[in-house]
């Protein structure tokens, strides 16, 4: 058997009682205590701890619910619920949701949160808070070279999951045997999207030979898939345990430098020295001070309530060897002590008879002596078993009543004997006297018995009984009306969220009503205005009784513009060629009569007698006039180019005629 499993033999004779209600054949392997303890919490328990997050005034993620009957800790539940140990909650300091490394951890070791025993759910807490303390990254393949794990094998089932140190020791367990915890869990659910998908991650899709799945553009294919599992699997046991840890060539270099840096933090703490009853130091077995190396104290360092508290103990946490040292040593006296009485009740002592020992016979209270009565045989006396009747070690020098209340049948191995002085005298003394002393103790016995009966039932310690009943009663009222508060708190704070936030809403929906109203009207009143400019445009542009077809493709009032322009040059063109004409004709008829064009002009007109341009086309004429001066112009240069292409083409001719002209 691996050292990393142990035989938990003592699940099977557990002080619980087992009613196993599994019925899923899927959880054979799972062992008899996990699936046979039901959960003692229920709803109105004062005890019960229900802070499982640190929402702040923010909504409520998870909800806290007690198992149904029947259901166990290895259960699995819907709606993304899972079981948890109350344990985890109220003294190991764990909230939802899980970050990284613990999500991770689960992960790596494929086992549900409480498959896990709670020392190693204190490990992965102290581990996170050490390592932030010294400035380490708290990294999954660290953890797991810092410890291994440790199988609880019951026969061929298994139970909890737990860690221990691989090599170096570094944390203290948080408790050597976490009693009570095994039948206070309940099941957690959470009741928020973001609590949801806290529990899921995107996971690559693998194929069978261990290569990702990649899509039509070549990335890799991801599934929605769990982090880690929620209810108890036997996955976690289809590999070794060594398969799960780190070796240390496969730590990265800040990794080896950060374990450096975890061992060195606890090397430096001072070691516990053991001291005996009397207070001298104690020495072992070669004669030295004995001592023993001293580890982060776990449960203390997870009592912290902050940041603040956890660095001021990590501080000082090398220097608490007084401390320890002061435990220790009471430690060892009550060893001591123990071992003490176990010698004192074994020694020989006998009680015997008045009569046979010498001395005063007015002695009535019995003797107790180890020496014989003279006469006697020694040696036999000293080979012959004594039988202790009273142990004067539970005493402080006197009388000492024989144990009747713990040993029942005391008076039936040893009878009562009167000792023959007092026989002799109750003989001696008269009737009358016999009877008045009678008289005395029977009052006695009965004043004895009064007072037995009124301490019985009253008295100091009945009333601390009470006092602590009722102090227990409060405290659980006190703890109820705790946590009420709390939960009012919390309420009333979302209470006062939900109406703020209410009366934001309702102010701005009042404020977006009005602009509808407003846009309302206005729509309605910009709708009435496009219509009638809308009906005006269309009155504008209905076509007329009598207009052509062709005239009907002007769409635009840019065409029809273009039209009528188009039209206007026409029609000018058709005037000035007319006024031409007229002109060429008259100058042909009047040819004898010479006839005067000089003055006119088409934009001219007779008034007073008098030839005159209006005023409106004087700045038509006088652009005219200009075009026309330039064409003049232009005709004279054409002339002048044609008269010297006509020299170059008769170079001779103008020779000759200079020659004639000499």
């Amino acid at each position: 058997m691996s050292d990393t499993e142990e035989v938990a033999g003592s699940q099977a004779t557990s002080k619980h009682k087992l009613v196993d209600t599994i019925t899923d054949p899927e959880l054979a392997w799972v062992a008899p205590e996990p699936r046979g303890i039901a959960s003692t919490i229920i709803a109105n328990d004062p005890r019960f701890y229900t802070i499982v997050e640190n929402n702040g005034a923010g909504p409520v993620n998870w909800e806290v619910h007690v198992p149904a009957v029947g259901e166990r800790i290895c259960s699995s539940y819907t709606e993304g619920g899972f079981t948890m140990y109350e344990l985890a909650f109220r003294e190991l300091g764990y909230r939802l949701p899980f970050n990284d490394f613990e999500a991770e951890v689960f992960g790596r070791l494929k086992v549900a949160p409480s498959q896990l025993h709670p020392n190693a759910m204190a490990f992965i807490r102290a581990y996170q808070v050490l390592c932030r303390y010294l400035e380490v990254e708290a990294t999954v393949p660290l953890f797991f070279h810092v410890f291994k794990i440790q199988r609880q094998r019951v026969g061929d089932q298994q139970g909890w999951v737990s860690l221990k140190h691989a090599s170096s020791k570094i944390f203290r367990m948080f408790v050597e045997s976490a009693r009570g915890f095994k039948e206070r869990y309940y099941v957690i659910k959470p009741v928020t999207e973001f609590a949801l998908n806290s529990l899921y991650m995107d996971k690559a899709v693998i194929l069978e030979d261990g290569s990702p799945q990649l899509d039509a553009q070549g990335e890799p294919v991801t599934e929605w898939s769990l982090r880690f599992p929620l209810a108890w699997t036997s996955e976690h046991f289809e590999m070794r345990t060594e398969e799960y840890l780190t070796a240390a060539a496969d730590l990265s270099p800040e990794e080896q430098a950060g374990f450096l840096k975890l061992k060195t933090y606890v090397k430096g703490f001072k070691p516990c020295t053991f001291t005996v009853a009397s207070g001298a130091v104690a020495l072992d077995k070669r004669g030295k001070p004995r001592v023993e190396p001293r580890f982060v104290n776990t449960k203390a360092l997870l009592a912290c309530k902050s940041v603040e508290e956890e660095k001021v103990l990590l501080d000082n946490m090398a220097d608490l060897a007084s401390e320890l040292f002061k435990l220790a040593a009471e430690h060892k006296g009550d060893k001591l002590k123990r071992k003490t009485k176990k010698a004192k009740v074994g020694s020989s002592s006998t009680m015997i008879p008045e009569e046979t020992l010498s001395g005063s016979p007015s002695q009535s209270s019995p003797v107790v002596s180890s020496k014989v009565a003279p006469g006697s045989r020694t040696k036999r006396q000293r080979d012959e078993a004594m039988a202790t009747i009273v142990d004067l070690s539970e005493g402080d020098g006197g009388f000492v009543l024989p144990a009747c209340l713990s040993n029942r049948s005391f008076f039936d191995n040893h009878p009562l004997q009167v000792p023959v002085s007092e026989r002799n005298h109750v003989l001696g003394t008269s009737a009358d006297a016999r009877q008045e002393q009678l008289t005395q103790d029977i009052a006695a016995v009965i004043r004895l018995a009064e007072t037995a009966l009124v301490l019985n039932e009253g008295g100091p310690t009945y009333e601390a009984e009470k006092l602590a009943a009722k102090n227990r009663k409060l405290e659980a009222e006190i703890t109820l009306l705790e946590n009420d508060l709390l939960d009012l708190r919390s309420k009333q704070e979302n209470y006062f969220k939900n109406m703020e936030e209410a009366r934001l809403t309702a102010e701005q929906l009042e404020k977006t009503n009005k602009v509808l109203e407003d846009l309302k009207v206005s729509s309605a009143e910009q709708r009435s205005k496009m219509l009638e400019e809308m009906a005006v445009l269309q009155a504008k542009c209905a076509p007329l009784e009598d207009e052509k077809e062709e005239t009907l493709k002007f769409a635009t009032r840019g065409d029809l513009v273009k039209e009528i322009r188009r039209l206007g040059g026409l029609m000018l063109a058709s005037m000035v060629h007319g006024w031409k004409n007229a002109i060429a004709q008259l100058k042909i008829v009047n040819v004898e009569h010479g006839l005067i064009t000089e003055g006119i002009h088409k934009l001219k007109k007779v008034e007073n007698g008098q030839i005159v341009i209006p005023e409106k086309y004087r700045e038509m004429a006088l652009e005219e006039e200009k075009d026309e001066e330039e064409e003049d112009d232009d005709d004279d240069e054409e002339d002048a180019e044609e008269e010297a292409v006509e020299g170059e083409k008769n170079p001779d001719g103008d020779k000759e005629g200079h020659d004639e002209s000499h």
